[in-house]
């Protein structure tokens, strides 16, 4: 049988007047391996947060119920040589707007990282945004508060900030912060933007605490004081201390017919080594850090949430 012939190639090579050289763009010729290689995987370590939920107000002088805490999400993730990403941190929650009984309108903004691979490592991961404090007074159920990451605390006699319905009679703060050290303070302070380093150097401190609860309405002698740490709004009582930026706090309860404090926003922080580490392009206002215990930190800040396109090479 006579080989196989290309008429591709025969024709192409009467059509370009060459008859003696190889033509290799059609039959191939120095091509070696058509194989692409697979891509390479990157462990990074991360800790997102969703945005705070705001405090509670008050229709007529009850209590209003601290905000929760954005919901934070920590460990590790492969990043792929050739993916591409959107990191998106979300906002505090609203509290001037957040006047249902029940905190909807204050909520946190939910945060996410979402990618498309080749390997399909992941889709999207979420933390859900913290759930916005009920409003005290007449105009609230018993328990209440809205849904999230961390529930907002109830209206009137009841504000626990625990994402549980309390029933008890009993006012309680929010839950105190998570503590993440791999991801304290004094190692990802360069990365802070300058006007919000004072406020959140005690609140994320050396232990690392993020998504803390905000402490119910009162007045004076009141148990209206925060949890420690984790970014929560504190008082004392009758203030509407807004949670920390860039640590998913809540906002902190109202008394006296006033609006609680705004949620603080949340963050996303990448960790990866400083060595052998790969190219990882970010837009600008997104900054890397290496404070010299082998690893480069990037912050996205969700102060307005915004979404950030991650590339890595």
């Amino acid at each position: 049988m006579s080989p196989f012939k290309s008429s591709l190639a025969r024709s192409a090579g009467k059509l370009l007047g060459v008859f003696r050289e190889r033509d290799i763009s059609l039959r191939g010729y120095a091509q070696e391996s058509r194989v692409i290689p697979p891509p390479t995987l990157y462990e990074t370590l991360i800790l997102m947060v969703a945005g705070g939920g705001a405090g509670g107000g008050s229709a007529n002088g009850a209590d209003g119920g601290g905000g929760g805490g954005g919901e934070v999400k920590f460990g590790p993730l492969k990043l792929e040589s050739s993916g591409t990403y959107v990191f998106r941190a979300g906002d505090g929650g609203p509290a001037p707007g957040n006047s249902t009984p029940t905190g909807e309108n204050g909520s946190g903004t939910p945060s996410f990282i979402s990618g498309t691979t080749s390997e399909e490592t992941f889709t999207t991961v979420t933390a859900q945004g913290g759930g916005g404090g009920g409003t005290g007074g007449s105009n609230a159920p018993p328990g209440g508060g809205a849904a999230g990451g961390s529930g907002g605390g109830g209206g009137g006699a009841v504000s626990n900030g625990t994402g549980e319905t309390g029933r008890d009679g009993v006012a309680r703060n929010g839950i105190a912060g998570v503590p993440i050290s791999d991801f304290a303070y004094p190692l990802i302070q360069p990365a802070v933007p300058s006007p919000l380093q004072p406020g959140m150097s005690p609140q994320v401190g050396p232990g690392g605490r993020y998504g803390g609860g905000g402490c119910m309405g009162g007045e004076g002698t009141e148990p209206a004081t925060r949890n420690p740490g984790g970014g929560g709004g504190g008082g004392p009582g009758n203030s509407n201390t807004p949670g920390t930026e860039l640590t998913g706090g809540g906002g902190a309860g109202r008394e006296s017919s006033n609006p609680g404090g705004n949620g603080g926003a949340g963050v996303i922080i990448m960790r990866i080594p400083a060595s052998n580490a790969p190219v990882v392009t970010v837009p600008g206002g997104v900054t890397s850090v290496a404070p010299g215990n082998g690893y480069k930190y990037y912050l996205f800040s969700g102060v307005a949430t915004t979404s950030y396109p991650v590339s890595v090479s």
